[in-house]
């Protein structure tokens, strides 16, 4: 198949997939439980207070604050996701449209990033199938509408790792400042988004370093690893 034929259609997958998460968080429009009712009532109060994130915004009687579920000050998760997640619902209104809005549209640009990741390490047919599995994928659909613990925190997570992985693998393949920067904001953004597993990307291309016989004694890829 030509290569921009593949790329029309992956991007058609992405199109029709957010349409469809769109239209069913239209037609789910409640809370779930575990955990989308406790990141969508810490991200409206960040909505007022950013820097500040709070479960319970004035809490009358007295709580523990070691309680992740019943307690005043929220740091449960990093505030990444959840800071998107308010200034989406600032833009848009309180609605649970807006609150999963950024998540659909992380899962949905994960499409071209599995592509470009099997296009790195193997063939333009190995990055198509990838695509595809991302766009189709129904975890990713959950994750967007909340439907499964941890979700748009989960999502957020996925997003940055991947990207993360993306930047190891061309920096692998051909190093270039522009992925050194990349790959640096990415892990950043996966640990604000679920702390320190967002590091993996890294551990993993430092490990690919140390067990690879050609990569071992490269300069170049371990000043780009330090960069990162």
């Amino acid at each position: 198949m030509p290569y921009l034929h593949r790329n029309k259609i992956l991007i058609l997958i992405g199109i029709l997939m957010l349409c469809l998460k769109i239209f069913l968080a239209n037609e789910d429009g409640f809370l779930h439980e575990w955990d989308e009712r406790y990141h969508a009532l810490v991200a409206k109060n960040m909505m007022q207070h950013p820097a500040k994130p709070m479960l319970r915004l004035d809490p009358v009687l007295a709580y523990d604050h070691r309680d992740w579920c019943c307690n005043h000050i929220w740091l449960h998760k990093p505030p990444l996701a959840l800071w998107s997640i308010a200034a989406s619902m600032k833009v848009f209104g309180l609605s649970v449209l807006a609150l999963r809005l950024p998540g659909m549209l992380l899962s949905t640009l994960l499409i071209l990033i599995a592509y470009s990741a099997g296009r790195t390490i193997g063939t333009s047919e190995l990055g198509f199938l990838g695509g595809i599995f991302a766009g189709i994928s129904y975890y990713h659909i959950e994750l967007s509408l909340g439907a499964v613990r941890l979700d748009h925190v989960d999502n957020f997570l996925l997003f940055f790792t991947s990207l993360a992985m993306l930047s190891s693998l061309r920096l692998l393949s051909k190093p270039s400042p522009k992925w050194v920067w990349i790959a640096g904001l990415a892990t950043g953004a996966a640990v604000l988004s679920k702390w320190l597993i967002g590091f993996a990307p890294l551990g993993i291309y430092f490990a690919t370093l140390l067990l690879s016989n050609s990569l071992r004694n490269s300069r170049k890829h371990w000043l780009d690893a330090a960069r990162c």
